[in-house]
C-alpha cells in the first residue's frame, strides 16, 4: 500500500513523528513525503503515481484550504486527516476533503496508525474492491 504523509513546513516536526508512528504499518518504501500541496498536486496529476492513502497533516485553516482546492485530484485517495489547530469551523471545512478518520493533533498519532493498519487489512481481504468516490 502507497501512503503519502502531506503538509507544510509549519507541520514538518508532526509529519516526522507521524513518520515514525506509521512505520510499524507500512514499510518506510511504501511512505512518500510532501511537504506542501504544491508538490503533493504534482504528484497527483501523474498519471502513473498510484497513491493508495493520503494522510494529510494540517496547522492552520489556510494549509487546509490549500488541500481543499486539491480535492477533485483525491476522488481516488482514501484520506486521513490530521489537525493540529482543531477549531469548529476547521473540523466542519475539513468534511469537503472526505476523510476517513480525522485526528486531532499529536495525541492522536496511535489512533491514525491503527485506522491505516486496519485499511490494509480490509485492502488485503478484499483486494478485487473497487474505490467509491
Amino acid at each position: 500500500m502507497r501512503v503519502s504523509l502531506c503538509g507544510t513546513e509549519a507541520s514538518n516536526g508532526s509529519i516526522l513523528e507521524l513518520k515514525k508512528a506509521i512505520r510499524e504499518v507500512v514499510s518506510e518504501r511504501s511512505i512518500m513525503t510532501f511537504n506542501s500541496p504544491e508538490h503533493f498536486a504534482r504528484r497527483l496529476r501523474n498519471p502513473d503515481s498510484r497513491i493508495d492513502v493520503a494522510i494529510i497533516v494540517v496547522a492552520s485553516r489556510p494549509e487546509l484550504h490549500a488541500f481543499i482546492a486539491l480535492e477533485d485530484l483525491l476522488d481516488d485517495v482514501r484520506v486521513i486527516l490530521v489537525l493540529l489547530e482543531g477549531a469548529t469551523e476547521t473540523v466542519i471545512e475539513a468534511q469537503q476533503l472526505r476523510p476517513r478518520f480525522i485526528g486531532h493533533g499529536a495525541g492522536d498519532f496511535p489512533l491514525v496508525s491503527q485506522v491505516l493498519r486496519k485499511m490494509c487489512e480490509l485492502r488485503m481481504r478484499y483486494p478485487w474492491q473497487k474505490r467509491h468516490k
